[in-house]
């Protein structure tokens, strides 16, 4: 997952991968993120 690894190993914000990763809302990006990961982008960094 291309925002996974993002998160990992860079320090953009959530947000700024959200945006780069074509989502129109954090939240949107959040939910997607949570379900395919099981985790928040947060806790999953």
């Amino acid at each position: 997952m291309k925002a996974g690894e993002m998160l990992k190993e860079t320090e953009a914000g959530i947000s700024e991968i959200a945006f780069l990763s074509g989502f129109g809302s954090i939240s949107q990006f959040n939910r997607v993120f949570k379900a395919a990961t099981g985790r928040s982008p947060r806790k999953f960094r």
